[in-house]
């Protein structure tokens, strides 16, 4: 049987063009099918993965050109000596027999891999590169397992780092990959002229000297700088150090005003014509501590006469005081010391046609916890006294005892008996200690305006009762989820719940369906009831206005403003009886409209109209409009 052998040598960076191979070292014959391919040479390398590589098949023609390709293939594996990759084509009655003849690189025995050493945890550069183990080296695998590894740093955030060295130790197959990870040799604060050095180093708590500079945590501890409000300009540089491969970070700062005054005035339901006066007074001594006080003085002129008018209040003065102080890193720590005080004089918000002198102050601790501060827990603890006078008496009572009358069908004297008993439970006098535990859970895409995330609370407040006060404890929970929807839009679905766990809670301390966060539509304060148990809940979808209007997108007054569309449903028990004998409602529904905008140093407000679903048991409007917060919840 006649057998031709051609052989291909591998010349020079490659190897011989194709048109020479067809010239010099293969004669012109009749074309041939492949009928084997095999390898020769091989030790670490699988054959079935080295004929993966190559384009040449059993059954297809024998093609010169191909062949080169696959030539060009092995060698472009790195894994292969330059001068041993050849080809061998052997003619037979059949067809052809191809063989493909090799020698593989030194084995990689071991890898040692220096200056990732940091405590921090950064990037596992051994789990990237440990498939080279086993094999031959290969410069082109090798390059590109550390083009991996600089491209895993800079999605972990690591966007100094970089591989500065590879030796190869070829006697011994061993590989050495040193890497710098951009290590914070100094970091250095500009422009604070008030603020202490060391309060900064506490916000900046997860960027630390000695180890790997992250853009993603500094990012956040870049805003808790800017969150805290001291600030009109926060800018930061990064510059290598002289002889090493640590850089220097330089935080620069522009302070801002701390004190902020605030006075105003206008008229509602409850105080009338009032005044409010304000005052906050931040970064004291340079190290955030916070001073917050607030007064309104209420006339009573024009009280009752509001749109949001109540059948409850009488008109008279009202006078509310308010402080509140916060120091963080209380002692040296994370937590963050809470003192409160207040004074209300005046008509009271929770009782009916009363007089209210109340006072109070107390203290409380709160830290943050998780990687993004989602988590805050909370105590506080505090004394206060109240007194409560009745106003009106000889209008209220007889209501009550009509009512009852009427309502129930109780005799006169049942009606009279039971209508005294409700408000003797309602003018009380007494002292009260509370304590009070909390945890909440925040992760939202943004804290001022959210489209997408979780918000969770739950409060535990046991309150020990002095002198006409009970002792009971109270249970709140509160949880929000906001989904986006296209076009920057989000919906929002809330629920919240109060209980009456211990003891028998004081008219004065009972849940409402009406208030901030109740539900809109209705005169909150004399339409709407109160319970010793509550189930709240709104659904809502916001969209930026600029969707609704669209030639207002340009305008920069619109840009915070978005439109929404809601609807709120309540629910109270333990207090059907004195709900329907004052005319209240004991379960609520409503839709309605409204805007959310931004409006500087007061944050993000609301302003609704509320459209209800069930009619009140006294004479209401089709509509209220309702303001607050515009995440009240």
């Amino acid at each position: 049987m006649p057998i031709l052998y051609l052989l291909f040598f591998v010349i020079g960076s490659f190897f011989c063009p194709s048109s020479v191979l067809a010239e010099e070292v293969l004669p012109v014959v009749t074309p041939h099918l492949i009928t084997k391919v095999g390898i020769k040479g091989n030790r670490l390398i699988p054959a079935a993965e080295i004929l993966n590589l190559i384009k040449s098949k059993p059954g297809d023609d024998f093609v010169r050109e191909s062949i080169v390709v696959d030539l060009e293939t092995l060698y472009k594996t790195g894994y292969f000596l330059k001068s041993s990759i050849e080809a061998e084509p052997i003619l037979t009655d059949e067809g052809i027999e191809l063989n493909y003849h090799l020698k593989e690189n030194t084995m990689v025995k071991d890898i040692y891999i220096y200056g990732n050493e940091s405590s921090s945890g950064t990037i596992d550069v051994y789990a990237i590169v440990k498939d080279l183990l086993g094999r031959p080296q290969s410069v082109v695998v090798t390059s590109a397992k550390l083009r991996e590894i600089e491209e895993k740093y800079a999605e972990a955030g690591f966007v100094l780092a970089r591989v500065v060295n590879v030796k190869w130790d070829e006697q011994e197959g061993i590989l050495n990959i040193y890497i710098a990870e951009g290590e914070i040799g100094e970091i250095v604060f500009e422009g604070n002229k008030k603020t202490k050095e060391a309060y900064l180093k506490r916000l900046l708590a997860k960027t630390k000297t000695g180890e790997p500079y992250n853009e993603k945590t500094f990012n956040k501890d870049f805003q808790r700088i800017k969150g805290t409000g001291y600030f009109k300009n926060l800018n930061r540089e990064l510059e290598a150090l002289e002889g090493s491969e640590k850089y220097k970070l330089k935080v620069m700062l522009e302070e801002g005003r701390n004190t902020k005054l605030g006075l105003g005035g206008g008229i509602n339901s409850g105080t009338g014509v009032f005044g409010n006066a304000s005052a906050k007074i931040g970064n004291i001594n340079g190290d955030g501590q916070v001073l917050d006080l607030s007064a309104i003085f209420g006339t009573g002129i024009g009280s009752n006469a509001s749109f949001n008018n109540s059948d409850f209040f009488r008109q008279g003065t009202q006078t509310r005081i308010a402080a509140n102080y916060a120091k963080p890193y209380f002692l040296r720590s994370e937590n963050t010391l809470r003192a409160f005080a207040n004074y209300t004089q005046g008509n009271s918000f929770q009782v009916d046609f009363a007089n209210q002198l109340s006072y109070g102050g107390g203290l409380g601790l709160s830290r943050f916890l998780g990687d993004n501060n989602e988590h805050e827990f909370g105590t506080n603890t505090g004394f206060n006294f109240i007194d409560l006078t009745g106003a009106e008496d000889k209008k209220y009572v007889p209501n009550l005892i009509k009512n009852l009358m009427d309502i129930e069908g109780l005799s006169k004297w049942e009606a009279r008996k039971i209508a005294k008993s409700i408000r003797d439970e309602q003018l009380i006098s007494g002292s009260f200690w509370n304590f009070r535990g909390s945890y909440s859970y925040q992760e939202l895409d943004s804290r001022t305006n959210p489209r997408d995330g979780w918000k969770m609370n739950i409060t535990a407040e046991p309150v020990i009762g002095f002198g006409e006060v009970n002792s009971y404890t109270k249970l709140r929970t509160s949880v929000s989820r906001y989904i986006p929807l296209i076009a920057d839009s989000s919906l929002l679905i809330n629920a919240r719940t109060g209980h009456e766990l211990l003891g028998s809670m004081p008219r004065f301390d009972l849940y409402r369906l009406g208030g901030i966060g109740g539900v809109r539509g209705y005169r909150s304060l004399s339409q709407l009831g109160f319970g010793n148990s509550v189930l709240l809940s709104t659904v809502e979808v916001r969209t930026p206005i600029y969707n609704i209007v669209p030639p207002v997108k340009n305008i920069k007054l619109f840009r915070n403003v978005d439109f929404a569309v809601f609807g709120d449903m309540g629910l109270t028990g333990g207090q059907v009886t004195f709900n329907k004998i004052t005319d209240r409602l004991s379960r609520a529904y409503s839709v309605g409209a409204g805007i959310r905008v931004a409006l500087p140093f007061v944050g993000r407000i609301r302003v609704d109209v509320g459209f209800p679903l069930v009619k009140a048991f006294t004479s209401s409007k089709f509509f209220m409009f309702n303001f607050g917060p515009a995440d009240m919840f």
